[in-house]
This record gives C-alpha cells, structure tokens and sequence, in this order.
C-alpha cells in the first residue's frame, strides 16, 4: 500500500523508504485492522454457532427488565472485544467442559492463523478461568484433570502440582488460573472484588504519594485547585469501572472510602491518623465533596443512560434475566434503589414518573430519548451522608461531638484572630508570623536522647520534632512521648542556655532552607540508648 513512499527525520538528509508495513503512527493501519479482525471474528462467531457453543438468551426488544409478555428475541453471546483484547464465554456442564473448550480453543487457534494472526500463548496472555456453580460444583471441580489435551493445546491447571509425570504432549500451553486481568480491570473466578478493590486502592494511592506534600500540602494552592487534582488524578483511578461492580459493600467499599476521605481530609489537614477533629462528614460537608456512595450511584445512573442509548443487544438481554426464584441481578437490583433515590430527591421534577421497582419502561425512555436532561438530574442529586455509618462516625456521635463553632472558636489566634483548620496550621502560623514557639523548647537542654522512649535522635531539634508528634505509634503503650513528657512535669532550663541553642538550631535550619530543605536532613540514624531506660518520674 505504502511501496514507494519516503519520509525523513528531522534534519537528516537520507530518506527512509517503506519496503513494507505502513508508516509509523499510520491512520490508515488502525482501519485495515479493523477489517481483517472482524473477519476474523466473523468466522469463528459462524463456526461456533455451528457446533453449539454459544449462549443464547431470550430477551424482550425495547426494555431493560424482561416483563410479564414473553420474550421472543434471541441474543447469542459469545465473546467481548476490545482492540485486540478478547474475551471468550462458555456456558456448559462439568461433563462436556473438557470437549467443548478443547473445540473452542481449537477454533480460534485455526481461524487467526488462517488470516495470518498469531495468538501469544505466554502466560498471563492467553489463560482460562472456571467459574462453577451450582450443586455438587465442588465433586465436579474435584474430577477435572490437571492436565488436558485439547486438540493440541495442553490446558493445565496452574494452582495444581501433578504428582506423576504425564505423557500429553502438545506445542501449545494455556494455564487456568483463579484471576485474569481484562483492560485495567481484575476478573476473579469466586466472583469476590477483594483483588479488583486492592488494585483500585493501590492505583489510586501511586497517584496520590506524588502530589500529596508538594500539591495538596502546599498552602499557595487554593482549596478548588487541589479539589480538581484529586479528582482527575485520584477519583479516576479510584472509581474506574467501579459502577459495574454487583455490590458496593463490605470490605471493598469500605477500602475505597478509606482512600477516597485519605486525599480530602490531606486537604483539610485532619489526617486519619492523628486525633481527629472532624468526622468524615464534617469533612466533606467543608469541602462540599459529595460522600463515595453518592459518587458511585451518579456513575452508575449515568451508565444506565449509556446502555439505554447504545441498545447492545446482548448486554440487554443479560441485564433482562432472572433467577428461578424471579428476583434479579444484584447490579439490576441497585440500579432501581438508585432510581428510588433518584425520585425522592426529585420529588416535584420526577412525580409523574412510575415507580422503578413496579415499572421501569419509562425509566429508560428518559434515559434513552432525554440524554442532556437525565445528566443534568444525576448531577444536580448530591449528598454528603455515607450510605452506612462509620465506626468513628459512631464514637463520635456517642461520645457528643463537639458542633462546628466550637471548633474553630479553639483553631483562632490570639494574636491576630485568625482562624485556623486544625492545631498544626495554627502553630506554623504563630512561629512565622509572630514569632511564637512551641512550649516544649523550653524544657530540652543540650541532649539529643528522649527521656521516655529512650531512643537518641543525634540533634536537638530531631528530638523537639519528636516529642511533638501526636501520632501513637507503639502499640504497647497507651499514650505519646508528647504526653508522658508533659505529664512528668519537667523544670525550664536557664534562659541563657535556652538562648544560646535556638540561636544554633536557627543556624543550622538557615543551612538546610539555603539547601533547598524546609528543615534539618538527617545523615545518621535514630538508635535506642543502651544506657538509658524507658522511664518517666510522675
């Protein structure tokens, strides 16, 4: 296609001539992708219908929920591609599993090499995962083979050790493994969101470290700014996909929130860790940030408008099925609790629409028919409760949580009236402005030791930080060096003394600030005094 054309790099003089392929970055190579792959899928779409291994569900035209007429379409649901990502479904009993996966993969290996395809069968490339259900699954899954030949792809099972040596022999091996990753997303066999939940977290808090002191701790950056780079650094990673999830509950929901008020209250300056002064509720009511319930169920009504829209015929009717009992999907399910939220937050716009859980047609007319309008209603619903109430939310609430006026009559300084979020910014600003120091300077002489834990810190002003923090970090004790310190009652040193060293600590702060550092930069490590014991007089 490109035989005789030519392009050059930059300055450079030689010409480059396609020999063969396209050009890099080539507009035209993305179509003639296209064209052949969906041959190619074509082809093994004909044939596996053919042969019966496809599903096929019965669903009504037109509605999201199957009603009371009988559905008469059919959908065949086979596979769900992506670019060149692609994934299989195959629905049979535990007796025919080994023939008709084996007829499956045999399939899809002759189809792409027929059209000139190659299909990488490294691992975690190319897997199976089974998923039983069912009674008498676990017998089934106890009978499986490690190891099957399946028209020369060995399927193996990788949790699973054979203890003989087997005979099969085949040029191709896919290993069955319990998770596969799928476009950003992990698919677990046992269906939990435990790993789907630790990848989010662990997405979302690699985003999070790099900006949280220099960005969301950094005080010339307003509150809107750093709002904006949570949400599109943060939330992104946070919540992808995370609408489609069948339940938002339990330990995966309560991971994700603990994430999710980690970066707010970061802003806030009332870290989870220390002795926090506003509950989560507090805190996003400050910030005006809605509650991660409220978050997921906007995505998940906006979803609903996208499937309405798009009208994908085998995702309808997979949304349409029931259980034997009549009930339905779990994720159906909270769709219509959060039509039901929907319509009582709109209570005037949205009170000549039926009931979702009666009637759900006209539901999804207005989603289908009125996208801007629907999008407008999903947005405009915001509410800063959690769905479930926090433990800490209870403690406090039990113990008789201080109002918000009480609050921040303590976070006021007496020199200037200037109102603070927490005791942290409070102080930063009566050293800097007024030149107002913390007490406990007074009672550290010339020593580098603590003389509660026991653990020298080599500088003076190592140890002032130290005896500072708020954070309880032994889990043997019940109380800070900070509070056993200030318990014991310690005497002031002299006044020349105390003099003489802020004069040294202010020198050697002005070293480190010319060094680029905000304060000293530790060059020997903190070590436990070997004559010193742990102690405090009272």
């Amino acid at each position: 296609m490109h035989r005789g054309t030519w392009f050059r790099m930059q300055d450079c003089t030689a010409k480059l001539v396609v020999a063969k392929g396209g050009r890099q970055g080539c507009k035209f190579g993305c179509v003639m992708f296209n064209m052949c792959y969906a041959m190619a899928l074509k082809s093994i779409a004909k044939l596996v219908s053919e042969q019966g291994l496809d599903l096929k569900l019965r669903y009504s035209a037109g509605m999201f929920q199957a009603m009371d007429a009988e559905p008469k379409q059919i959908a065949r649901i086979l596979e769900a591609t992506f670019v060149d990502d692609e994934a299989l479904v195959l629905v049979c009993k535990p007796q025919a599993l080994h023939a008709k996966l084996s007829s499956l993969m045999s399939i899809v290996r002759k189809t792409f090499t027929t059209f000139g395809m190659l299909v990488n069968w490294k691992p975690g490339k190319t897997e199976y995962m089974v998923t039983w259900r069912g009674p008498g699954a676990n017998k089934e899954q106890e009978r499986v083979p490690h190891v099957m030949n399946g028209n020369g792809i060995l399927l193996r099972d990788k949790r699973r050790r054979c203890k003989h040596k087997t005979a099969v022999v085949a040029d191709t091996v896919m290993l069955r493994v319990d998770q596969y990753k799928h476009l950003g997303s992990i698919i677990s066999a046992d269906r939990k969101l435990t790993a789907e939940s630790k990848h989010r977290e662990q997405a979302a808090n690699t985003a999070y470290v790099s900006i949280q002191s220099k960005l969301l701790g950094s005080r010339w950056l307003c509150t809107e700014k750093k709002k904006m780079l949570v949400q599109s650094l943060v939330v992104s990673r946070l919540c992808l996909n995370v609408h489609t999830w069948p339940e938002f509950a339990g330990k995966p929901r309560r991971r994700l929130n603990a994430m999710y008020m980690k970066c707010w209250r970061r802003i806030v300056g009332d870290p989870q860790y220390r002795r926090t002064k506003y509950s989560d509720l507090q805190v996003r009511t400050l910030l005006q940030v809605v509650s991660i319930d409220c978050l997921i169920r906007q995505r998940r009504l906006l979803y609903f408008a996208r499937v309405a829209r798009a009208g994908i015929e085998p995702l309808i009717a997979l949304l349409q099925q029931r259980a034997k009992d009549g009930s339905r999907l779990p994720w159906v399910a909270l769709l219509i609790d959060d039509l039901q939220i929907l319509k009582a937050f709109h209570t005037k716009l949205l009170d000549e629409l039926p009931c979702p859980q009666h009637d759900t047609n006209a539901w999804w007319e207005m989603a289908k028919n009125y996208p801007r309008e629907w999008k407008c209603l999903v947005r405009k619903y915001k509410t800063y409760e959690d769905d479930r109430v926090s433990s800490f939310a209870k403690r406090k609430w039990r113990e008789g949580a201080r109002d918000d006026n009480q609050m921040h009559e303590e976070m006021v300084c007496p020199e200037c009236d200037q109102a603070f979020l927490d005791n942290w910014r409070l102080q930063s600003h009566r050293w800097k402005k007024h030149g107002v120091k913390s007490e406990l300077r007074k009672y550290i002489g010339d020593h580098s030791d603590c003389p509660v834990c026991g653990v020298d810190f080599i500088t003076r002003p190592r140890l002032i930080r130290h005896l500072s923090e708020t954070r309880l970090r032994s889990k043997k004790r019940a109380k800070t060096c900070r509070d056993e310190f200030l318990n014991s009652h310690p005497l002031p040193i002299d006044q020349a003394v105390y003099d003489q060293l802020e004069r040294r600590d202010a020198d050697v702060l002005k070293k480190a600030r010319a060094a680029g550092h905000g304060f000293e930069i530790a060059t020997i490590r903190a070590k436990k005094a070997k004559s010193c014991v742990a102690s405090v007089a009272t």
